[in-house]
């Protein structure tokens, strides 16, 4: 692990309390944009399957993430991966129960842990 001064220390820290504090904005609006362009493609039309398969692939770099993260010690100790992390089960979790699991541990995580303040959960 590289060795960082106080200075990148407190950078990396207000960019992960800004990161989770963007996240459930953020998330949820990737969410409803995924929603709606497979609601506008149609169901039969070659723009749907096309935005099926990139959405699956995103699905699954998104599933590496969480794994990645999940499995190292040293990646669930940086707060500013695990507000990345919250960001992602906020997008996915409508589609992946995984994700939907992991929301409140890394929530918990953030708060307690690192004392980053996740705005409450709202649903649109």
């Amino acid at each position: 692990m590289a060795i960082s001064t106080p200075a990148e220390d407190n950078d990396r820290r207000a960019r992960a309390d800004l990161r989770a504090l963007a996240a459930p904005t953020v998330g949820d609006a990737i969410a409803r944009a995924h929603a709606t362009s497979l609601r506008e493609a149609g169901s039969d039309s070659a723009q749907s399957t096309w935005i099926q398969h990139r959405l699956a692939r995103e699905l699954e770099a998104a599933r590496a993430v969480l794994h990645r993260v999940l499995a190292d010690k040293t990646s669930r100790s940086d707060a500013l991966q695990l507000a990345e992390l919250f960001e992602l089960c906020r997008i996915w979790r409508d589609v992946d129960p995984e994700f939907a699991e992991q929301e409140a541990p890394i929530t918990h995580e953030l708060i307690h842990t690192h004392g980053i303040s996740i705005e409450p959960k709202h649903k649109c």
